[in-house]
């Protein structure tokens, strides 16, 4: 460490070691909630691609990789602040905690640019995925000279940081002749500058490919919430680059790399929150679907024929009485959606109306055992065979004689999936029961 000149020294003010000047507690704060929420957020990430989507991938172990040595550069920060009282003044900060808080500060650099690099290598790599599934060849030679700049950067800058000094511990010495060290200002400007570069460039890459996309108007703002995220986290790259110029043209170095580490560790702990959202949606879409249906799910209504009363309804089975034609009964052209281990199961629901095949009729006519009323069918109209299914009671193995033979009947049931778009369609449905 260069000391500054003797002028410079002469015109500080006297030391005051029990009641200076400080940032407070702020540091500790600020470092315990971005601890917090970015452990929870990769948490849920990582639960959902694992064992909800089935789509853990080299994201996520680039992204699981950036957590530590974010984590640890939080950590030592708040150690400088509360235990070597890097809050401080430099004037203000006892002697023997010069050398110690600058070797975590050596510590923290090289850390910062493992955490950033591997953090711009997740989202990277997760953009390489999609371009690749979606074929666009533009886009992968981007995102494919980005991970080569961020890579060659990351692995120059660690470099550099670790022999700037020759030996390495001039650089926490405190020295008032010449060391053998590169410029220092130099390199923590350049440093700084193609960091926050690189953040804007991975921020912005995919915004061409979003905008060519037509998403609905909700999914749409949740975009623009992932993109704000992303655009603050590189925002705050750009004050602590501001920050860096003052600490070069300033020589309070203490007080003023307290905002370049406060800046960083938020940088860096936003740049996985922002890595994080799109794979946590399956986590809070499947355990909070009140909060989050409306986000993820499309509403739309389902059009109803009037002739048919509602018998029974539940989110995925409508019954109805058919009071039509038989050529009238309405379908929903998707399936209703299946029933999971979140979905109530009614195993009470009464029996979808039921028209014997003998009675061909076309006046209305009752059951004389269930007392239905029977949908008038016509004898001339045949049903299409590829309708039919037939069902047979596998527990009472009865031998077919006449009577069963003839014993026919015809269900009509009219299935509804409420949280499926489009218009109905004409179809008929038949299953004849032996």
């Amino acid at each position: 460490m260069q000391l500054p000149p003797d002028s410079v020294t002469e015109s500080w003010p006297a030391p005051n070691y029990s009641n200076p000047e400080s940032r407070g507690h702020a540091g500790l704060i600020v470092g315990v909630i971005l601890i917090v929420l970015v452990t929870i957020t990769l948490a849920i990430r990582l639960y959902a691609r694992k064992w909800l989507t089935r789509g853990f991938g080299v994201d996520d172990i680039l992204i699981l990789a950036a957590y530590w040595p974010t984590t640890a550069f939080t950590i030592i920060g708040v150690v400088a602040d509360e235990r070597l009282h890097w809050n401080r003044h430099t004037w203000d900060v006892k002697p023997e905690f010069i050398v110690p808080g600058l070797q975590l500060v050596l510590a923290d650099s090289i850390l910062f640019d493992i955490a950033a690099s591997l953090s711009k290598l997740s989202i990277l790599t997760l953009l390489y995925r999609l371009s690749t599934a979606s074929r666009d060849q533009k886009m992968i030679v981007a995102v494919l000279v980005s991970i080569t700049v961020v890579s060659i950067t990351c692995f120059v800058f660690i470099i550099v940081s670790v022999f700037q000094c020759t030996p390495l511990s001039e650089f926490w010495e405190p020295s008032d002749g010449p060391q053998n060290c590169i410029n220092q200002s130099a390199h923590m400007l350049t440093a700084n500058i193609v960091n926050t570069v690189t953040d804007w460039f991975v921020v912005l890459l995919p915004i061409k490919t979003v905008l060519g996309l037509r998403l609905p108007a909700k999914q749409a703002n949740m975009i623009i919430l992932l993109f704000g995220v992303g655009i603050l986290a590189s925002s705050v790259g750009i004050a602590r680059s501001y920050y860096t110029s003052v600490l070069i043209n300033n020589h309070d170095d203490i007080w003023n790399s307290w905002s370049i580490w406060l800046c960083s560790a938020v940088e860096l702990n936003l740049g996985i929150i922002c890595a994080s959202i799109p794979a946590t949606k399956p986590f809070f879409a499947s355990y909070l679907p009140g909060v989050f249906d409306s986000t993820f799910k499309p509403r739309s209504s389902v059009a109803v024929d009037w002739d048919r009363k509602p018998l029974t309804q539940s989110p995925s089975l409508t019954t109805f009485i058919d009071q039509s034609s038989c050529s009238s009964t309405f379908l929903i052209p998707r399936p209703p959606p299946l029933i999971t281990h979140h979905q109530p199961i009614d195993l009470n629901k009464p029996l979808p109306p039921i028209a014997y095949e003998q009675q061909r009729s076309p006046e209305l006519r009752r059951s004389r055992s269930d007392g239905f009323i029977l949908s008038p069918c016509s004898p001339d109209v045949p049903l299409p065979q590829r309708a039919r299914v037939r069902f047979s009671d596998q527990n009472r193995r009865l031998a077919p004689t006449r009577s069963h033979s003839q014993d026919r009947t015809t269900i009509f049931i009219m299935y509804r999936g409420d949280s499926y778009p489009g218009s109905s369609q004409q179809t008929l449905g038949r299953a004849s029961m032996v």
